[in-house]
């Protein structure tokens, strides 16, 4: 065999070898992305998840049967959730939701619907941490009266023996379920006996079941900042493919971190804190996604269309998926970001994240015949924009 030949065996080899390489690394790609839900994270949007459970705290399911709650388990609507004298559990509502119990206390859930959660406080005590607003509402519940918390923040009731209830609005603003409907700010109590309520302030005093709930609080922020966007891509993907989730269904994700065997929450914008004021770093533009994905992720508009888009693509002709426009006479917007256009949920967000405006707005001033310059509103980068990142991080510019 001369040299011609030779060399134009090993190149065909070679080329037989590279194909082979490349077909193998795309098959573990996607093997991985099909895999992701049984990796490292597990994402959901899910509520009812028991995510910390301390001492002894029984469940009696809707189909008769009991025992003791573990963690990791579900409640589900008409399961009642009973804590013993040591007992306590913090189980997840809507995205970034928990209600804690404290020790001899009894809840269900009448409802899990995310857009409306609904829970029964039976006995005892129990704090609520809760992302709330027009599109996420809290009902809360005891024997003999009602309360909705409407905005988010941090509440605590405590449902005495013969049933008359006690909410305190420590953050937040929530109302009586009565038909007066009496607004409970911040710093406010109301006391439920029926349909009776009393408003009144009060003196927060913190005891050992507010400290537990705040330590929770912390614990789960710090888990939010050790999430890494080299596996999470990949499970958020395919989370999203068999329609787990969805950016108008919920402000975040549930997810579950296999390392630290818990749950965080995953906001969808930037610059989020908990209810409690715990900033959380990470949220899902962490990671890297496929330029098809964020068509089905951030939906953008037609110029003109809609009142304050879920996007500033200019000439484009995307469209809001068949699953997100029956939403009533709501704003098409995602509700996160109605959520954040509160600047309820930004303060924590460096002002390099909202880059101003090209133009300014320019205010004159009749008696001093001064021309003075507004500042630009802030505005928002795209989520998902590939112009907003750099480098192998997920850092934003």
């Amino acid at each position: 065999m001369n040299s011609i030949s030779k060399k134009l065996v090993l190149a065909i080899i070679s080329a037989m070898a590279l194909f082979g390489v490349v077909h193998a690394q795309d098959r573990e790609d996607r093997d991985a992305i099909a895999a992701a839900a049984g990796g490292m994270y597990v994402v959901s949007a899910k509520a009812g998840g028991v995510n910390y459970v301390e001492g002894v705290v029984t469940i009696k399911r809707s189909d008769g049967t009991s025992g003791q709650l573990t963690k990791g388990e579900f409640v589900e609507v008409g399961d009642v959730l009973t804590t013993g004298q040591n007992g306590r559990a913090e189980i997840l509502m809507n995205p970034g939701s928990f209600i804690r119990l404290n020790y001899n206390s009894r809840f269900s859930f009448a409802s899990t619907k995310l857009s409306n959660l609904r829970v029964n406080v039976l006995a005892g005590s129990a704090i609520f941490e809760v992302f709330a607003s027009d599109d996420f509402k809290v009902t809360v519940e005891a024997p003999d009266s009602r309360f909705y918390l409407v905005k988010s923040g941090v509440y605590r009731i405590d449902v005495q023996p013969g049933g008359i209830a006690r909410l305190e609005v420590w953050k937040g603003r929530a109302q009586t379920g009565n038909a007066s409907a009496s607004v409970i700010k911040k710093g406010r109590a109301a006391t439920a006996d029926g349909n009776s309520f009393e408003v009144a302030k009060f003196k927060r005093n913190m005891d050992s079941f507010e400290v537990w709930s705040k330590g929770r609080a912390k614990q789960i922020a710090k888990l939010n900042r050790k999430l890494s966007n080299k596996n999470l891509g990949p499970t958020l993907i395919s989370s999203f493919q068999n329609n787990r989730w969805g950016c108008y269904d919920s402000v975040g994700l549930w997810v579950f971190n296999r390392a630290y065997r818990n749950y965080s929450f995953l906001p969808f914008g930037y610059g989020w804190r908990s209810p409690y004021g715990y900033r959380l770093g990470r949220s899902t533009d962490m990671c890297y996604y496929p330029a098809s994905y964020w068509r089905y992720y951030y939906p953008r508009y037609p110029r003109g269309g809609g009142s304050g888009g879920g996007g500033t693509g200019g000439g484009t002709n995307q469209t809001v998926p068949q699953a997100n426009i029956d939403r009533g006479n709501r704003v098409r917007t995602p509700p996160f970001r109605r959520m954040q256009q509160t600047r309820s949920v930004r303060r924590s967000v460096p002002r390099s994240t909202f880059p101003r405006s090209t133009t300014r707005r320019t205010t004159v001033t009749r008696r001093s015949n001064r021309t003075t310059k507004a500042p630009a509103p802030a505005q928002r980068r795209p989520l998902g924009n590939p112009s907003s990142r750099t480098g192998s991080k997920g850092k934003v510019n």
